[in-house]
Formats: C-alpha cells, sequence, structure tokens
C-alpha cells in the first residue's frame, strides 16, 4: 500500500510487505501487525498508530507521530530529524523503542518493562532507566548521563558505550539493584555507582574511571576504578 499525496489511510490492518506514507498530510489510526513494516516519511504526521507484536513502525527524518501505542513486540523506531511528541506515545510492557541514526532524545523516562535500543549513530541523553525498562546500547550507538533506578537494566553490546551513567539503585533493604553490563567490546565510561547500583563488566568489556563500590568483573577487563 502505497498512500499518495490527498490519500487516507484510516483504522488500516497491513497485511503483507510495508506501508509507505506519502500523503501531503499523513494518516491516522493505522494499525501495524506482524510481519510489517510502516514508514512515516518526511513531512507526514502519524497520529493515533497502533504497533502490535512484530509490528514495526519508524518515522524517518523530517516525519512526525503526534500519538501512538506500541503493544508487547511491537517496535516503534526514530531516525534523523524525525519529529516526536514523546509525551503522546503509550508503550507497553514489552514494547520496543529504537533510536535509530541521526536521533537524539534527551531527557526521556522509560520504565515498566519498555525496551529502548540505542542503534548505530543515535544517542539517548539524561534518560532515566526505571524499574522494570531495559536499555541495550548496540555497536555504534552511545548513552550519556543515564539514571538508572532500582529495578532499570542497560546492557552495553561490543561497540557501544555509555558515558557519566549513574546507578541509583535503592537504600531499602532486599530491593532489586540497578544494573548495567558490559559485554566483550563495550565500554562504560565514568560510571557512579550508589545504593544498590551495580556495573557488572564481562572478560573484554572495558569500564573507564569508575566511581562507587558496588562493582563484580570477569577475567579478561580491562578496568580503572576510582573510589569516592
Amino acid at each position: 500500500l502505497d498512500i499518495l499525496s490527498g490519500g487516507t489511510a484510516n483504522g488500516t490492518v497491513n497485511s503483507g510487505g510495508s506501508v509507505i506514507d506519502e500523503n501531503s498530510s499523513g494518516s491516522s489510526g493505522v494499525i501495524v501487525s506482524s510481519g510489517e513494516t510502516y514508514i512515516v516519511s518526511a513531512g507526514q504526521v502519524a497520529i493515533g498508530d497502533t504497533v502490535l507484536s512484530g509490528g514495526t513502525e519508524i518515522v524517518s527524518s523530517g516525519g512526525s507521530i503526534a500519538s501512538a501505542t506500541v503493544s508487547s513486540g511491537g517496535t516503534l523506531e526514530f531516525v534523523g530529524g524525525a519529529i516526536v511528541d514523546s509525551a503522546s506515545i503509550n508503550v507497553d510492557s514489552g514494547g520496543i523503542i529504537q533510536i535509530g541514526a541521526g536521533f537524539t532524545t534527551s531527557g526521556l523516562n522509560f520504565d515498566g518493562g519498555v525496551i529502548v535500543e540505542i542503534e548505530s549513530g543515535g544517542a539517548n541523553i539524561s534518560a532515566t532507566i526505571g524499574s522494570g525498562a531495559t536499555e541495550i546500547v548496540l555497536s555504534g550507538g552511545v548513552d550519556s548521563s543515564a539514571t538508572v533506578s532500582a529495578g532499570g537494566n542497560i546492557f552495553v553490546s561490543s561497540g557501544g558505550a555509555t558515558v557519566a551513567a549513574s546507578l541509583v539503585g535503592s537504600a531499602s533493604a532486599g530491593s532489586a539493584g540497578a544494573r548495567e553490563y558490559v559485554y566483550s567490546g563495550g565500554v562504560a565510561s565514568a560510571t557512579t555507582l550508589s545504593q544498590s547500583g551495580y556495573l557488572i563488566v564481562s572478560s573484554g568489556g572495558t569500564a573507564v574511571s569508575t566511581i562507587g563500590n558496588s562493582i563484580d568483573v570477569t577475567a579478561g577487563e580491562l578496568l580503572e576504578w576510582l573510589v569516592g
């Protein structure tokens, strides 16, 4: 389905292939089902879309999304200069937000089972990773100045990096910790650990200038640890 200028798609359920929105004003209420990809092109506005499990909606550079619901297993990706009203996007537990090449988020809060993936060329700045939320920093992706609360997790893959993450955790006895896992080839720089914050560095992972005392390392890691 190719929505041309002047056309409208309302409540569309995709059943195969990709949908590219070229309508001058965009579309509303699109339902993206499993195996389908819906692309919001430059100059278009998506309103009230629903991304079901296995479906993917991509907001391209210059495209805009005003509201959406991402179901568990559904994926909503932002690329380049995409325009996003984050306050109007509802992500169910298990829903996936992808921060793609050229796109930068700032000051967003993720919790309740939401999965955030930072892809190559994407950046997540000053985010809060709350209880139940997971951030995955893929190769070429960068997270800067994240705050991870108790029950939140960051996973840094090979080629991914975090800078100045704060793993706060909780002072309550028996509470889930805030954790960052750095795998082989991943880098965590200037991480601050407090309360039940834990930095776990696997063999081949790198932790530089870590501040705090809740760190677990396995053989082969490169670690420069400053306690303060």
